[in-house]
């Protein structure tokens, strides 16, 4: 895979560098990655697997525990592009650069 290729997939850099916070849940083998779109709405991201191509799952989740219930599995991602179309579909808002790092979509 080129180097090229591999800036387009989701990494847990880059989840990071854009805003999205790491934590750790009871059970689950890697860590998930949370962004709040606003006071209640956040977008969830966990590592699926790295081959044929990398890739994470996706849930769209409210505040409060970690219960199945406040949680809809969205679908499978891999690439940069798909997180950004995905947010601004929920927010009806541009990706902001300048305000992603601050969690403010």
């Amino acid at each position: 895979m080129s180097q090229q290729q591999r800036t387009r997939f989701i990494t847990d850099l880059w989840l990071h560098e854009v805003g999205f916070t790491p934590h750790t849940v009871d059970g689950q083998p890697t860590r998930h990655w949370l962004l709040w779109l606003d006071k209640d709405l956040g977008l969830e991201l966990s590592f699926g697997r790295e081959k044929p191509q990398p890739w994470y799952f996706c849930y769209l989740r409210t505040r409060g525990d970690h219960s199945p219930s406040r949680f809809i599995n969205l679908r499978d991602l891999s690439f940069k592009h798909e997180v950004i179309m995905l947010v601004q579909a929920l927010t009806g808002r541009r990706w902001n650069a300048a305000q992603r790092a601050t969690c403010r979509v």
